[in-house]
């Protein structure tokens, strides 16, 4: 929900935001100039869009992470930097939410549906975690 506070959700704009991942060979900042956003901000799109190139070629060559990337044109570019998080935390499958919901019918079949919400979380984080490391013994404590 917070994303959606964060980003404008027109298509327009979602095609645009490839360009966080440099993916298109041009920049086009006309999707961006109609956010009626602070003149800083359109500033910033202004200078990505003259300097786009150059930086797709250097990210294509680099071995950095995205999110290094980033985080390097972060003091050149703070705001496009902050919208690049922004739509890098978006989930690009669906599939560990799918995953999670598939392993509650294994918790909460139709005669067990009374589970408390915190049992039910940390039964699955439980599972989550054996799965992901082996197998490991939990010790049951009193602690809180």
């Amino acid at each position: 929900m917070e994303l959606k506070t964060r980003l404008p959700f027109e298509n327009a704009i979602l095609e645009a935001s490839l360009a966080i991942f440099f993916e298109p060979e041009d920049f086009s900042d006309q999707p961006w100039i109609l956010i009626k956003s602070n003149i800083l901000f359109q500033g910033e799109i202004k200078r990505f869009s003259c300097a786009y190139y150059g930086y797709r070629v250097e990210y294509k060559r680099s071995t950095n992470s995205i999110v290094k990337f980033w985080k390097d044109l972060s003091g050149q570019y703070p705001m496009m930097t902050e919208l690049a998080r922004s739509v890098l935390v978006l989930p690009h499958t669906t599939a560990p939410v799918e995953r999670i919901f598939a392993q509650m019918k294994d918790f909460v079949p139709p005669k067990r549906n009374r589970l408390h919400r915190k049992t039910l979380e940390a039964n699955l984080l439980i599972h989550q975690l054996q799965e992901d490391f082996g197998g490991c013994d939990f010790e049951i404590t009193d602690l809180l």
